[in-house]
């Protein structure tokens, strides 16, 4: 189980969603429609592998398969404007998926 996952159940997502989300454009990879999702920053993983990695948290019923190559771009919230990767995707039993990125 993922770390969002050991401290939340599915119950906490939707106020965690409103608390900690920030709101981004999501492009999957198959696709060239956007759609409006919210993504929760979970943490910086630069010191690992020397890349602006990150960690982002998002409900399945936001993205329900989120694969490699999807991006999605924040606008505003506690970031400016950044795009965001995604390189690696783990689910859990709350009913999000974490996603690392680049």
């Amino acid at each position: 189980m993922s770390t969002f996952g050991d401290r939340f159940d599915e119950s906490a997502v939707p106020r965690l969603k409103a608390y900690l989300g920030d709101v981004a454009d999501y492009y999957p990879v198959a696709s060239a429609t956007a759609s409006t999702v919210t993504v929760i920053f979970n943490e910086y993983v630069g010191a690992i592998d020397e890349k602006s990695r990150a960690i982002f948290t998002i409900a399945s019923a936001d993205v329900a398969s989120p694969r490699r190559g999807d991006r999605f771009v924040i606008t505003g919230g506690q970031f400016t404007t950044e795009e965001w990767t995604v390189i690696d995707i783990r689910g859990d039993e709350s009913g999000t998926f974490e996603l690392r990125c680049d």
